[in-house]
């Protein structure tokens, strides 16, 4: 990244922490909602607890790979992909029909999530070098 001045810097990482609450938010929302999800599904809490953590895997897969993908594509390319990404899980999970089906819909949103949990730490990374 090029220079930056100590203004643009400040702006940077208010950004880039304000998105990592945000983070923190959608990681705890899942367990916050799943008994809901539970009961929509008529499944139960194990079961639903289980398919959220398959979630959290996805999301563990991307932030250990995002480092080698940034190199491949741009900064923006990702975060344009991961919005068409969470489009498409969004339009899955509207028409899955049962809690089972949304198994690979929510690897693949936690995939999505877990590249997008890493962009602040690497703004913050880059912007002071």
């Amino acid at each position: 990244m090029e220079e930056y001045s100590k203004i643009g810097r400040f702006k940077l990482s208010i950004v880039a922490y304000s998105l990592t609450f945000i983070t923190g938010i959608a990681v705890a929302l899942p367990f916050i909602v799943k008994g809901s999800v539970a009961h929509d599904f008529k499944s139960n809490l194990t079961y639903t607890g289980t398919e959220f953590a398959l979630f959290m895997l996805g999301m563990l897969c991307a932030q250990l790979s995002n480092g080698f993908i940034i190199k491949f594509i741009s900064l923006k390319a990702e975060i344009y992909l991961i919005a068409l990404l969470y489009i498409c899980c969004i339009a899955a999970m509207y028409v899955a029909p049962t809690i089972t089906a949304m198994i690979p819909v929510l690897l693949v949103l936690g995939f999505g999530f877990g590249a997008l949990v890493t962009i602040p730490f690497y703004i913050i990374a880059h912007s002071f070098e």
